[in-house]
C-alpha cells in the first residue's frame, strides 16, 4: 500500500467481512483485514441447521459455506484475514488510529492511523453469567445443540431458553436422550411447529424459571438450581438464550446504543466519522447470512463515496 492509498481496514472474518473484502477488491480499494481467529467463517462456525433464504444456493448448513468463502477470496486473489485482535478504536483530529495486539496476548501492540474502518464482527452467544459457566464449557456446558448433541447421548440434558433455538435444540437432543429439561423463564417464543412438538414430546419437560446456580463435581457439570427452588439433574446443559453483539476492544463513545449493537444507518454509517458497521452487529432483528453480505456490499459504496474515491 502506497501513501497515497486510502488507509481502510476490515475486522471480522465472517460473511459481512468476506463480502466486503471482494467489494473493496473490486472497487480497486486497498486495505488491511484482521480476525481474531485469523480465519474465514465467523457466525457460520456455529449454524448447523440450513440457510434456507439465501438466494441461489441450495438449503446448507452455514458451516458448509466456508469451504466456497476461502474459495471465492482465493480466486479473487485475496488471501483472509490476518490474526490480530483489536484494542481501541480511537479519533484523531483528522481521521482514526486503532491499535491492535496478537489474538492470545496483549503484548506487542501496534497503532496505525486509518481513515475508515468497517466492523463486521458479527454476534457471540449470550451465556448465563453463572459462577462455573466458563470453566466447564465443553465439559458439560454446551452452546451448539447440532455439534455436540452426539457426546450427550443416553443421558439427561438440560435448554435454558424459549426462542427457536432452544426448542429445536430440546427437540434434536430428544432424539438421542432419555429425558430433556426445557427451562425458560416465560411464555415460549419460538415458532408455533416447534412448540407444538415440544408440548407432544413425551421426553420433554418444560420449567417455568431460571437458572441460578450450576451444579458441578470437580470438573464436571451435575445439575442446576432453579428459581422456583427446584434442581435438575443432568449431564449436558445448553445454553440456547440468545445472542449479544460482538463488540471489539474500546470503541469511541457513542457508537453502541443503548441495546448494545452498534448505531448505523443503512448505508453502515456510524455516528462516529470513518468508522462503519455491516451484519448483525449493527442488529438485533433480522439476522442472516444474506443480511450481512448485503450490508457490506453497501458500506464498501459507502466508504469510496465518502473517501472521495473512484471506481
Amino acid at each position: 500500500m502506497s501513501s497515497t492509498d486510502p488507509r481502510i481496514c476490515i475486522v471480522g472474518g465472517g460473511p459481512a467481512g468476506v463480502s466486503l473484502a471482494l467489494w473493496l477488491h473490486d472497487l480497486d480499494l486497498p486495505f488491511n483485514w484482521f480476525d481474531a481467529d485469523g480465519a474465514v467463517g465467523g457466525t457460520l462456525r456455529r449454524v448447523g441447521n440450513p440457510l434456507p433464504n439465501y438466494p441461489g444456493l441450495p438449503r446448507r448448513a452455514g458451516a458448509d459455506l466456508i469451504p466456497d468463502l476461502r474459495s471465492h477470496l482465493s480466486e479473487a486473489g485475496l488471501p483472509g484475514p490476518a490474526k490480530a485482535r483489536l484494542v481501541a478504536v480511537d479519533r484523531l483530529p483528522s481521521g482514526l488510529a486503532i491499535t491492535t495486539a496478537p489474538a492470545d496476548t496483549e503484548a506487542s501492540v501496534r497503532t496505525m492511523a486509518l481513515d475508515a474502518i468497517a466492523l463486521c464482527t458479527g454476534t457471540h452467544p449470550r451465556m448465563l453469567g453463572l459462577p462455573g459457566e466458563a470453566e466447564l464449557l465443553g465439559r458439560g456446558v454446551e452452546i451448539s445443540v447440532t455439534r455436540n448433541r452426539s457426546r450427550y447421548a443416553g443421558q439427561v440434558c438440560i435448554v435454558v431458553g424459549g426462542g427457536d433455538a432452544a426448542c429445536e435444540g430440546a427437540l434434536l437432543l430428544a432424539e438421542l436422550c432419555p429425558a430433556v429439561h426445557l427451562v425458560h423463564r416465560g411464555a415460549l417464543r419460538a415458532q408455533r411447529r416447534f412448540v407444538k412438538a415440544v408440548e407432544s414430546s413425551r421426553r420433554i419437560e418444560t420449567h417455568l424459571a431460571d437458572v441460578t446456580a450450576i451444579l458441578r463435581s470437580s470438573d464436571r457439570l451435575r445439575g442446576v438450581e432453579l428459581s422456583d427452588g427446584g434442581a435438575i439433574s443432568g449431564g449436558g446443559l445448553f445454553v440456547r438464550i440468545g445472542v449479544e453483539a460482538a463488540l471489539p476492544g474500546r470503541l469511541p463513545a457513542g457508537l453502541v446504543g443503548a441495546d448494545g449493537y452498534v448505531l448505523a444507518d443503512s448505508d453502515g454509517r456510524t455516528p462516529v466519522a470513518g468508522v462503519y458497521a455491516a451484519g448483525d452487529l449493527v442488529t438485533a432483528t433480522g439476522q442472516s447470512v444474506a443480511w450481512a453480505v448485503g450490508s457490506a456490499a453497501r458500506v464498501a459504496v459507502a466508504i469510496q463515496q465518502d473517501l472521495g474515491l473512484r471506481a
